[in-house]
């Protein structure tokens, strides 16, 4: 008798929990802007001194940077040529500094 009104309550909610999921609505997910993408990605190689998986990426958001700016893209590409020169810690964060700088302008 004790457990009557926990349960009538656990199954009121579930009642209600089932009732909110039967419409779906499709949720549009939108990507971050290349800029902003590639500036996180600078930051966490200025930290860290090196530049992981994130090596794979870089030239693709520079391409997109590229197709939308072709100046601001060139001077990026530059860049990006020499960080993924670079070796050492010191050099990789000099030259991730460098290109962030790049791309403020």
């Amino acid at each position: 008798m004790k457990f009557m009104p926990c349960i009538v309550i656990t199954l009121g909610l579930a009642g209600i929990g089932l009732v909110g999921c039967s419409e779906n609505a499709p949720v549009t997910v939108t990507p971050p802007p290349a800029i902003k993408t590639l500036e996180v990605a600078l930051d966490e190689i200025n930290k860290a001194g090196e530049m992981g998986s994130i090596a794979d990426e870089l030239p693709r958001l520079v391409e997109e940077i590229k197709a939308a700016d072709p100046d601001k893209g060139s001077a990026l590409q530059k860049d990006l040529d020499e960080l993924l020169a670079a070796r050492g810690s010191a050099a990789v964060r000099a030259k991730a500094k460098a290109m962030s700088t790049t791309l403020t302008k």
